[in-house]
């Protein structure tokens, strides 16, 4: 897949057949959309390609507005999910408040046509992009007329009768409910990570932990709570379960994301962990005790290895 991540160097040509969006999560519907541009641009002998923003729009608008931003799939976490979709080209536009002000035609034409080329285009049945998302179907339908590209809307995905969104699956992992999330994503939710050193106190209880710092800040974590998780370190991939939190049993007041895996004890400092989330444990609990927390974690630990060995072909596609 190429990448190119500003339109300098982009190579324009007229057989790029393509979709334009966020794409946050790359979800069921997502794939959808992609999955016929890949069949389109190969039935008219044409490049799929997609053409996304960075940093998520919504990032800049919460610049002025003060809402807090929270994406499913940073720039970096996309890129892997459309090679694997077998999307042949990536232009990535530098998302800016100046450019959050062009308008849909002006778009249409100055950036898809005149400098990407476009032989065809793929939208989702709500598209809406440029100034205050004023342009849609009808924007394109006009504009490609004239300058001679095809357009394919294609109508609402839902799974089992539910809207697949990505703010549905915000509002699922909010509440720590991870099965639904996973199932109108099509794979298991993950945080990337790197290991930085704590207090050390999961060693003292039996069950050391890797605590995680997500670079990302605009990333979503699911609720707090203990989940079963997979760990991927480096090529190789262990069970475990992590917890997210305040640690309210040591009167903790900021939220760690720590994780303890199974058969695992090599070294792992400053190394970057994936973290997929299988299924949700328990809340988060305030223990009387810490021996009442720790007989609590091996509850934990054995219900963990229990659903591993019971769900060990429940991905729909994966990483």
């Amino acid at each position: 897949m190429e990448i190119y991540r500003t339109l300098e160097g982009l190579p324009r040509d007229s057989e790029n057949v393509l979709t334009v969006g966020t794409f946050d999560g790359i979800h069921l519907g997502h794939r959808f959309i992609l999955e016929e541009l890949v069949r389109l641009a190969h039935s008219n002998h044409g490049v799929a390609t997609v053409v996304t923003f960075d940093p998520h729009p919504k990032q800049i608008v919460a610049q002025e507005n003060g809402q807090p931003v929270q994406l499913l799939t940073t720039i970096e976490e996309k890129i892997p999910l459309l090679r694997q979709l077998h999307i042949q080209k990536l232009v990535i536009l530098p998302f800016t408040k100046e450019f959050s002000q062009l308008g849909a035609e002006a778009f249409v034409r100055s950036i898809l046509v005149d400098r990407v080329g476009m032989k065809g285009v793929v939208v989702g049945y709500d598209h809406a992009f440029g100034r205050n998302r004023e342009g849609g179907l009808k924007t394109l339908q006009g504009i490609a007329s004239e300058s001679a590209f095809e357009v394919l809307q294609l109508d609402e995905l839902t799974a089992d009768g539910a809207h697949v969104s990505s703010t549905q699956i915000r509002q699922h992992l909010k509440k720590g409910q991870i099965g639904e999330a996973n199932a109108l994503l099509g794979y298991e939710y993950s945080v990337i990570g790197k290991v930085v050193r704590g207090d050390g106190r999961g060693k003292t209880l039996g069950f050391p932990t890797a605590n995680l710092y997500i670079s990302e800040s605009a990333k979503l974590l699911p609720a707090n709570g203990v989940y079963a998780v997979k760990a991927q370190v480096g090529m190789d991939t262990f069970s475990g379960m992590a917890n997210i939190g305040t640690r309210p049993t040591f009167d903790g007041d900021r939220i760690v994301f720590e994780v303890h895996l199974f058969a695992f004890d090599d070294d792992i400092y400053d190394h970057e962990l994936r973290i997929s989330f299988r299924e949700k444990i328990r809340n988060e609990v305030k223990f009387g005790s810490v021996e009442q927390l720790i007989r609590q974690l091996e509850n934990d630990k054995m219900q963990t290895k229990q659903l591993f060995s019971h769900t060990q072909n429940a991905i729909l596609w994966s990483h």
